[in-house]
């Protein structure tokens, strides 16, 4: 789901998801659905070889699918190089309930 870009980044969410299951092709893995929409990014590396990554190459799929799941996600913008986030788009700090549910798929 990661975009290829020249530089890797955070990238590869999808918003408004009410279920997804990922397997491994053989018929096994997990499906997550939520009790409201949620936002989703799945990827074959962690966050610090994300990070860590100037270019695409370096950027080596591991043995497992990280799940990312989150209730809210802050729109682009950081005015280092452009206008902030806005207003309708900015995450603001205060509580929030997100519930989903995680369900194994495959042979038992």
């Amino acid at each position: 789901m990661q975009t290829p870009y020249v530089r890797p980044q955070e990238n590869g969410n999808r918003p408004d998801v009410r279920w997804a299951a990922i397997g491994d092709g053989a018929g096994r893995g997990s499906r997550v659905e939520g009790e409201d929409l949620f936002h989703l990014a799945a990827r074959r590396w962690t966050d610090r070889g994300l990070d860590a990554a100037r270019h695409q190459h370096e950027l080596i799929p591991g043995p497992v699918v990280h799940l990312h799941t989150d209730h809210a996600v802050q729109g682009l913008g950081s005015a280092s190089v452009g206008p902030g986030v806005l207003p309708r788009h900015r995450l603001e700090l205060g509580p929030a309930r997100f519930t989903f549910v995680l369900t194994p798929l495959g042979p038992e």
